[in-house]
């Protein structure tokens, strides 16, 4: 008996069993189009939802907590579809690290940027939709903890050791009962002696630093308007590090932010997100310089 081969034999998996048609260039070109819409009014609902819904905004800071190389309009577009993810990666790279993506899962949308040459030499960025699946539609056995617990006090020492600004202990910190306090005219961060609650201390030290990075990428700095993206960034670092968030007060966005478009929301937004990445990258890297210092000795011997 001859031997059977699919593909010799006629077989693929259109039911028809007709040849598939390829896209003309300007089919292609109207498909990511469509795409780039739908992904576009997904984002504009969400940003509505984080507004008008306190349950979602808190949601939207629990999924930048988990995804904080995200920018901010692809967290709300993650969000909108699958806001328990904790891992992305498109088929190919899941195939690349053995992974197998389960059958019927569907994928997500995210928004990829790409560089390309204007007529007038300059360079612009575009963006298109790419196909990614969370590491709970795979096969794999490991699983991204949505938060680690960690020592806050450790955490806030890390902090304190990385910060690009240098800090004092000081009971001379002008808001009363405050554990610490980021002054803009020193570029100086107070931090009270003997606070003695170490969930309270991290609180205070990851919000001032978010105000200090904050005013070191504006142009001009105001408390009263940093100090909401700045609590939002403490409230992400709390989730990020499994420590206790009672006692940050972010129920719902401003009554000014309801004004904003959402270009402005998200400008916001990314004020948290942006601090959250640089304080979070640096702790990474402190609490990990012991384990590669061994790892180097290791590897040496």
């Amino acid at each position: 008996m001859a031997n059977y081969h699919p593909k010799r034999n006629g077989f693929n998996r259109n039911k028809s069993n007709e040849p598939r048609q390829q896209m003309t260039k300007e089919e292609y070109a109207l498909k990511k189009e469509e795409e780039r819409n739908a992904a576009y009014s997904m984002i504009d609902e969400g940003f509505n939802n984080i507004l008008q819904s306190p349950e979602s905004f808190m949601q939207y800071l629990d999924t930048q907590a988990r995804l904080d190389r995200y920018s901010v309009a692809n967290t709300v577009l993650i969000m909108q579809q699958l806001p328990e993810a904790t891992q992305l990666k498109d088929y190919k790279d899941w195939s690349e690290t053995g992974v197998t993506v389960k059958r019927g899962s569907k994928s997500l949308m995210i928004l990829e940027p790409k560089e390309y040459s204007r007529e007038n030499g300059s360079v612009g960025i575009s963006y298109n939709v790419k196909r990614v699946f969370d590491i709970s539609q795979t096969n794999s056995r490991r699983r991204n903890a949505s938060t680690v617990n960690h020592d806050p006090a450790k955490i806030v020492s890390a902090m304190l050791e990385t910060s690009q600004i240098d800090y004092e202990i000081s009971d001379k910190i002008p808001i009363e009962n405050a554990a610490a306090y980021y002054e803009p005219e020193s570029n100086m961060l107070l931090v009270r002696e003997n606070v003695g609650d170490a969930t309270k201390l991290f609180q205070a030290v990851a919000q001032e630093l978010s105000l200090a990075e904050i005013a070191y990428n504006s142009d001009s700095y105001s408390r009263s308007e940093a100090l909401y993206p700045a609590k939002c960034a403490a409230y992400m670092l709390c989730r990020k590090y499994g420590i206790d968030t009672k006692g940050i007060d972010i129920a719902s966005p401003p009554k000014e932010w309801a004004d904003l478009d959402n270009n402005g929301i998200r400008e916001k937004l990314t004020m948290a997100r942006d601090s959250v990445n640089e304080i979070g990258s640096k702790v990474y890297s402190e609490l990990n310089k012991d384990r590669e210092a061994r790892s180097n000795d290791d590897m040496e011997r």
